[in-house]
């Protein structure tokens, strides 16, 4: 069987959103497209698809006659993602709790364990794991393709609270709660407190916004 090779506009697409989610191309950058189209090897044609993209995920912002910028998320941005959030991931919680199998459950313990040992930037990486391979045991394939591509702006909002230990702390006790109604199979105990985690992020970064925005 011939084996599959990365097209150019997924290699570009995908070290263009590399490095914007970890943090070495910030809100506001100006991305250059010939570095990328020079470091990786690529023409402009598959680096322009691969920034047409990401421009749809949110990720960046294209300025005709200025170029492309890291996106930044405003208030506004902000707050429909959460509301957004909430709506996908009470629903996909909800189908979870209902279908979840063993292995299911036992996969989603090993993640909270593995968040358990670590901080920063590989906590939030994990959190997100969680919440994605959540959405992907609902069995519904459509919520949790939504569910992935809003996790794309929420992580440029998460990176800026990344090394905050109170934050982690909280978000891991409330996962611990969330897994404990899905052990259950408690679903309407499984939508409260998925509810009142995103809620409580939601409020954390609203408070944030209003105290780092001159």
């Amino acid at each position: 069987m011939e084996k599959k090779t990365i097209s150019k506009k997924q290699t570009a697409y995908n070290r263009i959103k590399d490095m914007i989610l970890n943090n070495q191309l910030r809100p506001g950058d100006s991305i250059v497209e010939r570095e990328i189209c020079e470091s990786l090897g690529v023409s402009r044609t598959p680096v322009r698809a691969a920034f047409a993209e990401l421009a749809e995920e949110g990720l960046v912002e294209i300025i005709p006659g200025r170029g492309v910028f890291v996106s930044r998320i405003r208030f506004e941005d902000m707050i429909e993602i959460y509301d957004i959030r909430e709506a996908l991931e009470c629903m996909s919680v909800k189908l979870l709790t209902e279908r979840i199998t063993e292995p299911d459950l036992t996969a989603l313990n090993e993640i909270v364990e593995r968040m358990q040992r670590t901080s920063g930037s590989e906590f939030m990486a994990l959190d997100m794991e969680l919440h994605t391979t959540m959405a992907r045991c609902s069995r519904n394939k459509r919520l949790a393709h939504e569910i992935d591509q809003i996790y794309s702006p929420i992580r440029l909002v998460a990176n800026t609270a990344q090394n905050d230990p109170e934050l982690c702390a909280n978000a891991l006790s409330e996962h611990l709660d969330i897994l404990a109604a899905i052990s259950d199979r408690d679903s309407a105990r499984a939508v409260e407190m998925m509810r009142r985690y995103i809620l409580n992020v939601k409020e954390y970064h609203i408070k944030r916004y209003f105290l780092f925005t001159p």
